[in-house]
């Protein structure tokens, strides 16, 4: 927790509080014997892949009950740690009739709770459907002089509280439909005369901005208080329900937290009376609703805080010090999934957003820092047996992986144990030094669950997350087996399920705690082994075009793809052009890497521009194509990735159709380059599934094809060595046609690879940003190069025709 870091000194955080958590008769009596909050909470299932269900509390609150002083206690200790300076109570009054008021009145009576508070009156009517619609109306709200006058008289013991949350000196009292009350100015009035009777200063009455309220002059009050998702945006956050893969009916409707955290944000003009601001940590109240609920999805604690941060911005900006309120919806809305309350899922991290907020640390300022990380860790490395037994079946994958497990360990400067000995005789004949005897005590184990081949760096950088994150198991970012990106937010947190379905994992020998985190740079690639005789194994050859500006990390992760690519032999060739002598030192040694005892290595092409400073990349595509020796070819950029099942797919259509091309599709992937993070998929390829839409529009990313070269011309392919944008079209529009390629393969839509869109960086025509990608498509080169592949165009047209 943060407390003791935190410098705000006019800013106080409020969250509503519920008091729904204890049983009453006529819960009892409405919806079930012994029914609370966590009833419904216990209940509820998630609707679609994604959808964080149910909300567990943390197992240091577990499923309170508010029925000893014990867990208020507890609660205002939380809200210390943290910042919360507050909580406001909802207040069930119906003329005289209490409900749920328990817990308040033991908070009066225990005068050592540490809880500042006030009220709301939730004066709507009691129905059981939750909502305050008047259907099934089990209390109702009745307004009158009589009624206004008991209502003060009972509170008046809270308002003499020296804990009673005040405004300049008065108490605050927020009321959550003025416009329900018939004649506001009455109970106003009333009010503030008994309060006057019993030496307490007039009431500080805020309006909540909610049915029909829009300013608190109207109802005679002093201020409005913000009720963020009262109108779910009116339309300003797009509905994102139907792009989900649902497990069940969603019904009610979908928003994106960024996306209702901006719109509300957004609404900073100032206003003619002192308006306070709100906001949610999240919002889902499928627990009530179930497939009619109401969701914003996608929240992360780093989000919540920027929203935060932007509300008291605008809070210190607008109203005077003695008014620096922000109100958090809330504290413990269980079934609302709106709660700062720590739960199983993000822990304290919600709270603790408010602590660093409150201490001036961004979010990821206080990411925790590496302690020790000279100190040599004993760690063991678990094969299980399934696993080496299934690799002693395919000779080659087992070559693979044990000596990209071998480059990780000769890269890690720790102290590796392996249990297996076939393992470790294996390793030993690469030249990799590791222990066998496990000593009494390790650090951690990093344990393959299923078959990867890991990067060289891998040991350094998952050690490295553990020594940042002790007591965190942490998994790898793996590639190639499953088609939904890992999830993670907060500080690289990700759930139980992600490690359960993770290759490889490290799990710390003494955990404390239940959290995971993933290790972005801790690269693994998922494979499998084949039932065929490596002699068996059908050859491609991958052309991959290198420049001396690109990328060698990036093009490392390409070729361990393609080595992860199983039931075949992938050769690559790279066409590296005008690369220094440093660099090509580097490319070689890092094509050693890649070398498996003869059964295939990479082979580098160099080519070099005129002034070592041109644009060749049609040439390097042609006569890479030209070189190739193998009956299958495909192409791979540099710093896109292949699945591991891809080649597969591909030669298998293209064996059982007998054409000369057949089609996966790839995934548009944002990916923040840096710290290799893999950011969103989206489907923006899934268009075009015939020749003529092709001839129209090229919808074949270059790696998302392979070509059976038997059935093509290779030596009739022209290009223009100046030919800087869309060559690969111009090649492909020569190799496609209308008989000899498999366009039916289209309709699978079955996901070969990724084409990585680096948020980090700039690409050709991947441009994200329109004035930079409409710099790029008006220039006289692109109008250049696009007449070209028009041309080409016409003459295929003719031919067609039969001109």
């Amino acid at each position: 927790m943060l407390r003791r870091k935190i410098k705000e000194n006019t800013v106080k955080i409020l969250s509503f509080y519920l008091p729904q958590f204890h049983p009453i008769p006529e819960n009892d009596e409405w919806h079930g014997k012994g029914f609370t909050e966590w009833t419904k909470v216990k209940a509820s299932n998630p609707l679609f892949k994604g959808h964080y269900q149910q909300h567990r509390p943390h197992e240091d609150i577990g499923y309170y009950l508010l029925d000893s002083p014990a867990i208020l206690k507890k609660q205002a200790s939380l809200m210390h740690d943290a910042g919360v300076h507050g909580q406001i109570f909802y207040h069930y009054w119906f003329s005289g009739k209490l409900i749920l008021e328990e817990p308040i009145k033991m908070l009066l009576k225990n005068k050592d709770i540490e809880m500042p508070f006030c009220f709301c009156w939730a004066n709507e009517n009691w129905t059981k459907r939750w909502d305050g619609n008047d259907a099934e109306v089990l209390l109702a709200q009745h307004y009158s002089a009589s009624d206004a006058t008991d209502f003060i008289n009972y509170l008046i013991p809270f308002l003499k509280d020296e804990r009673y949350i005040k405004i300049g000196g008065r108490p605050v009292l927020y009321i959550y439909r003025p416009s329900s009350i018939p004649d506001p100015q009455q109970y106003v009035n009333i009010w503030n005369k008994i309060c006057a009777q019993h030496g307490i200063p007039p009431l500080y009455i805020t309006a909540i901005l909610t049915r029909g309220a829009h300013d608190p002059r109207d109802y005679g009050m002093d201020g409005a208080l913000e009720r963020v998702l009262h109108d779910w945006t009116g339309g300003n956050a797009p509905e994102i329900k139907d792009s989900l893969q649902k497990y069940w009916p969603v019904n009610g409707s979908v928003l994106d937290y960024g996306d209702v955290a901006a719109y509300y944000a957004g609404q900073d003009a100032p206003k003619e009376f002192e308006y306070f601001r709100s906001l949610v940590p999240t919002w889902d109240n499928t627990a009530r609703y179930g497939s009619e609920s109401y969701v914003v999805h996608e929240s992360t604690p780093e989000k919540f805080q920027g929203w935060l941060e932007q509300s008291i911005a605008f809070t210190k900006a607008n109203l005077p010090e003695d008014r620096h309120l922000v109100v958090i919806n809330a504290w413990n809305e269980w079934a609302e999934g709106a709660h700062l309350e720590p739960d199983t899922y993000s822990g304290y991290a919600y709270l603790n957003s408010v602590g660093r907020v409150l201490s001036g640390i961004k979010y990821l300022d206080d990411k925790p820092t590496a302690l020790g990380t000279n100190a040599k860790l004993i760690v063991e490395i678990e094969l299980p047996t399934y696993l080496t037994n299934n690799l002693e079946l395919d000779k080659f994958v087992s070559t693979k992986f044990f000596k990209h497990l071998a480059e990780a360990i000769k890269h890690c400067k720790h102290a590796i144990y392996i249990k297996n000995a076939e393992a470790v005789r294996i390793l030993k004949e690469l030249k990799c030094h590791v222990k066998h005897d496990l000593p009494e005590k390790t650090d951690c184990k990093i344990q393959f669950r299923q078959l990867a081949l890991i990067s060289d760096t891998f040991l350094a950088e998952i050690l490295k997350t553990h020594n940042i994150f002790k007591d965190s198991v942490v998994i790898s970012n793996e590639y190639g087996r499953h088609h939904q990106l890992q999830e993670y937010y907060g500080l690289d947190s990700v759930t139980a399920e992600s490690a359960y379905e993770n290759s490889v994992i490290l799990i710390p020998d003494d955990r404390k705690s239940g959290t995971y985190k993933i290790s972005h740079k801790a690269r693994a690639f998922s494979t499998q082994t084949s039932t065929l005789l490596t002699a068996e194994l059908p050859e491609i050859t991958t052309i991959i075009r290198f420049h001396k500006n690109d990328s060698i990390f990036e093009l490392k992760n390409a070729l361990l793809s393609l080595s992860a690519v199983h039931s075949c032999i992938v050769r690559p060739v790279i066409c590296a052009q005008d690369l220094k002598p440093n660099q090509l030192k580097d490319l070689i040694q890092l094509c050693a890497k890649f070398e498996y005892k003869g059964l295939t290595g990479v082979k580098i092409n160099k080519f070099s521009s005129k002034n070592n400073n041109g644009d060749i990349r049609a040439k390097l595509l042609h006569d890479g194509l030209q070189a190739a020796k193998s009956r299958y070819v495909a192409f791979l950029d540099h710093d896109d990735l292949m699945m591991c099942n891809s080649y597969s797919y591909l030669v298998n259509r293209l064996s059982v159709t007998g054409k000369a091309v057949s089609f996966g599709r790839v995934y548009d992937t944002s990916y923040e380059s840096n710290k290799e993070k893999l950011i969103k998929r989206n489907k923006t390829y899934e268009y075009g599934f015939t020749y003529h839409e092709f001839l129209d529009v090229n919808h074949a990313p270059l790696h998302s094809f392979m070509m059976d070269t038997t059935k093509i011309d290779i030596s009739s392919l022209h290009y223009f060595e100046d030919q800087k944008f869309m060559e690969d079209y111009y090649l492909t529009l020569q190799v496609f046609d209308e008989n000899n390629t498999d366009w039916a393969s289209l309709q699978d839509n079955f996901y070969v690879g990724d084409y990585l869109h680096c948020t980090d960086r700039s690409h050709t025509l991947a441009i994200s940003d329109t004035v930079s990608r409409d710099t790029v498509i008006t220039n006289i080169e692109f109008e250049k190069c696009k007449k070209r592949v028009e041309d080409l165009k016409v003459e295929i047209k003719k031919k067609l025709n039969g001109h």
